[in-house]
């Protein structure tokens, strides 16, 4: 459970910009390890990775921040493995 507020929180400073994503990569980098972050990593690098872009579309940055939203909220509630993964920041779910 700490595992996922503890994610979860940090993701919501990211999206806050308390955290920038080098600090969130920092943190959260190839070598830790949790079964929550490993389900959710490959998702949330395409969020981190259309930083540059999120700047210059702000429908587009809506959308990945609706996403994210829906993802601390996820991880906030508990919810299953399967229902963090449908969070895949390529379009709204």
């Amino acid at each position: 459970m700490a595992d996922n507020l503890g994610l979860a929180g940090d993701l919501e400073s990211l999206l806050t910009g308390v955290l920038d994503t080098t600090q969130f990569r920092r943190k959260y980098g190839a070598g830790v390890a949790s079964p929550t972050l490993e389900a959710v990593r490959a998702n949330l690098e395409h969020y981190l990775s259309d930083a540059d872009i999120l700047v210059k579309h702000s429908a587009y940055r809506d959308m990945h921040d609706g996403e994210l939203r829906k993802l601390i909220q996820l991880l906030r509630q508990q919810a299953p493995t399967e229902a963090l993964r449908r969070i895949t920041f390529l379009r709204s779910t």
